[in-house]
C-alpha cells in the first residue's frame, strides 16, 4: 500500500494523481491491490470509489494498457520491438 507520505506526494492540488514524476517528468502507473495496471485519471476514479493503491511507479520501456480503460500508458523510453505487452 501507497503511504500517506508518498500519497501526498502523488497528489496534486486539484485532487488528481501526478501523471509525471516530479523530478525528470518520467511517466508514472499505478497498482490497485489487485496488481491491476491503471493510468493516473482511472487511478484517482479508483481512490474516489474509496478503494487503495498498492503501488506507483516509473513505466520505463513496457508496453502496457490502463486495466479500466485500455488505453495505453506512456513509456519514459522507446518500447523495444520484442518486448511483451502486459
Amino acid at each position: 500500500m501507497i503511504s500517506p507520505e508518498m500519497m501526498d506526494e502523488l497528489t496534486m492540488k486539484d485532487g488528481s494523481l501526478r501523471s509525471f514524476s516530479y523530478v525528470g517528468g518520467y511517466p508514472i502507473f499505478y497498482l490497485c491491490t489487485q496488481d491491476g495496471v491503471m493510468c493516473p485519471e482511472c487511478a484517482t476514479e479508483f481512490l474516489a470509489e474509496g478503494e487503495t493503491l498498492s503501488a506507483a511507479e516509473v513505466n520505463w520501456e513496457s508496453m502496457m494498457f490502463c486495466e479500466r480503460c485500455d488505453e495505453e500508458i506512456e513509456s519514459a523510453y522507446e518500447v523495444p520491438e520484442d518486448e511483451d505487452i502486459f
